[in-house]
């Protein structure tokens, strides 16, 4: 939650601002689902076992990017990030994920940025990258389009050794682009983004049918 802070003692959390203590654990009330609770990200968490390796082993998940939980829960992270464009198994990035994940310390954190674009402005949005891509219409392009930014974090739990994921998403319309005090260079940066894309990650992020018009109109901007 933006401006405000917890303080953990023990079993429960005070939120800076709010006049009551919040429960933590206690029959009937699961940790992970009362963690989500308190804060605006969705909660992964990721362990490792010999026979699956690092795999999701539990969740609290309000807005998928076009995955469900239902599809992903107990999978590998390699069967996970199978429909990623150079990402599967056996592939370098699939190691270094892997390493990343063995070398993470409890006394570290790291993040990254994930973009994707989709055809509407809901938080909500399961849909797979054909469905997604399936959805533009002939309308202006520019007002049907919205990016989808999800900042991800990852810390390795010290005492399990799991590692909570957490996925914040931030959805703006690319019409917004029109405000910006900077609009021609970051649409020109953004449409040579696109251009960049190979055919697979066109298709991946489901807009190889819609990337040249979405091109020429942040070019036009």
């Amino acid at each position: 939650m933006p401006g405000t802070t917890q303080r953990f003692t023990g079993g429960t959390a005070r939120i800076t601002g709010w006049d009551e203590q919040v429960a933590l654990g206690g029959a009937g009330s699961p940790f992970l689902h009362r963690a989500a609770n308190l804060v605006q990200e969705d909660l992964v968490l990721m362990r490792k076992d010999e026979r699956r390796g690092w795999h999701l082993a539990a969740a609290s998940l309000s807005f998928p990017s076009s995955w469900t939980l239902l599809e992903k829960f107990g999978r590998s992270m390699e069967d996970i990030h199978a429909p990623v464009p150079d990402f599967g198994a056996g592939t370098r990035n699939a190691g270094l994920i892997s390493r990343m994940f063995d070398n993470l310390r409890p006394d570290r954190s790291v993040y990254r940025m994930n973009w994707s674009l989709q055809p509407d402005g809901d938080l909500y949005h399961p849909l797979s990258s054909h469905q997604k891509g399936a959805r533009y219409t002939d309308a202006d392009i520019v007002t049907q389009s919205f990016i989808r930014v999800e900042r991800q974090t990852l810390r390795k739990l010290p005492a399990s050794g799991a590692i909570l994921f957490t996925i914040r998403i931030h959805l703006d319309p690319v019409s917004a682009l029109k405000r910006h005090p900077e609009c021609r260079g970051v649409a020109e940066a953004f449409a040579r983004q696109l251009q960049s894309l190979n055919e697979a990650q066109a298709h991946y992020k489901g807009i190889m049918a819609v990337r040249d018009r979405l091109v020429a109109a942040l070019k036009s901007l």
